[in-house]
């Protein structure tokens, strides 16, 4: 999966009239449920009231995107990937995988 990178500055000041210096990054680490449901899981950043754009990195061999199309506000929803590079089936229990999360907003 390549790896993407996008300029916030300029999206960040069109939607929310806010400035560039005015964006805020978290650092959030979690692990993953115990029971993954097909489509994803959700981890909400509480630090933060508008997620702008966001990272994501999956340990234990597995892979992560943030889907956007299905995230809102300050909650995300990850999807995991096997290291063949196919979403998780349900059920699969990630409690033992980290994932760490670096959300750019305000």
């Amino acid at each position: 999966m390549p790896i993407s990178w996008e300029d916030i500055r300029g999206r960040l000041a069109k939607p929310t009239q806010k400035k560039a210096n005015e964006a805020k990054v978290v650092l959030k680490r979690v692990t993953g449920p115990t029971s993954y449901a097909t489509g994803g899981f959700d981890v909400t950043i509480g630090d933060l009231s508008q997620i702008v754009s966001a990272i994501v990195v999956a340990g234990s061999g597995y892979t992560a995107e943030v889907d956007f199309a299905n995230s809102n506000a300050n909650k995300l929803r990850i999807k995991a990937y096997s290291a063949a590079g196919t979403e998780v089936t349900a059920g699969t229990n990630l409690s033992t995988v980290y994932f760490t999360i670096m959300a750019f907003g305000h």
